[in-house]
């Protein structure tokens, strides 16, 4: 089995002295995935600028966990997001029923970085030139009874120009590469009567490098993390499912760093230079609440879905708060 989907666009040379017939077109290839299945349990996985930070999941598919929330990221794999933008390769495999296998590789390349996801969102970094990352993923699925199974992913990402995704740059750059090493642990429990619940924890270290002519003299190893918990109902009122979620996206849970600047003259009119130790701990942690819906009416012939996401300290920002809605039908002819 095999199946392709992608996203191009065309921009078009708008030149109002030349001949409109004339006039250059050039065609861009946004996205693209590519799934091939050759046999039962062997699954091989390939992409351009996908948000892969939601899609690779320890249970199923992306599509299924987006049929109840809107952004995934935090019950996913979030740390794989670091490289998102950029040109992918997995391999999925299932040596029985009970246990499922998936190794992936993410590389963004400075071409790619104007573009990119972070959390979900789409974002222009500001010099393109300055940001590439790659990033490994093993992930591990075992069902431990028909009513419960628990996952295991381990992450590791390399960054050059930027920091956990956060493009730094001048003074305060934190250095040309840093890398980022994560775990995370999730967990689906059926509860019985149509209830099913969703845990997920990851968290991880970073180990930043110091640029030779900034203001940082020092730094050490950032802690970060992201955990969220989803209950769904299903057959609410017929082929339907209602979901909550609630989660906290990654954030930075401790480090420090130690900041040398010059703070005045002495009396010789020479620089007089003095250290600060900073903390790198989020001080105003995002939190999302989400709701969503979807229901199969008219014998699955329509398909609705109805998602909505409330977002408190958007980014780490206080007081910055985001509200999305998502409604949509399908019709299958």
């Amino acid at each position: 089995m095999m199946s392709v989907a992608g996203f191009a666009e065309k921009d078009l040379i708008a030149d109002p002295s030349a001949d409109p017939m004339s006039r250059g077109q050039d065609v861009k290839l946004r996205s693209i995935a590519m799934s091939l299945s050759p046999v039962a349990g062997f699954g091989l996985d390939v992409g351009h600028n996908l948000n892969l930070a939601s899609s690779f999941t320890n249970f199923g598919t992306g599509a299924e966990l987006n049929a109840g929330f809107l952004s995934n990221s935090t019950l996913a794999s979030p740390y794989l997001g670091l490289a998102d933008g950029g040109d992918y390769v997995g391999v999925n495999f299932a040596p029985n029923t009970s246990l499922k296998m998936r190794f992936g590789y993410q590389s963004l390349s400075r071409d790619d970085a104007a573009y990119r996801f972070v959390a979900g969102i789409p974002t222009t970094i500001a010099d393109p030139t300055a940001r590439e990352a790659q990033a490994m993923l093993v992930g591990a699925t075992y069902t431990l009874t028909p009513w419960a199974s628990v996952g295991l992913t381990v992450t590791h990402a390399r960054e050059q120009g930027s920091v956990m995704g956060g493009y730094t740059t001048g003074a305060l750059a934190l250095g040309d590469v840093t890398t980022t090493s994560a775990a995370g642990f999730s967990s689906r429990v059926s509860m019985g009567s149509g209830w099913e619940t969703n845990l997920s924890w990851s968290g991880g270290t970073t180990d930043l490098g110091i640029a030779p002519e900034g203001l940082l003299v020092s730094a050490n190893r950032v802690w970060s993390q992201s955990y969220g918990i989803g209950l769904t109902k299903r057959e609410l009122f017929g082929d339907d499912a209602v979901s909550f979620a609630l989660s906290r996206p990654v954030h930075v849970t401790g480090g420090s760093a130690t900041l040398r600047a010059a703070t005045g003259l002495d009396s010789n009119l020479n620089l007089i230079f003095d250290s600060e130790h900073l903390s790198l701990a989020t001080q105003h942690p995002e939190t999302d609440f989400e709701f969503g819906y979807a229901a199969q009416i008219l014998g699955g012939a329509v398909a609705l879905r109805t998602n909505a996401i409330y977002q408190t300290n958007v980014g780490g920002e206080a007081g910055r708060d985001g509200v999305a809605v998502l409604a949509r039908a399908a019709l299958k002819l």
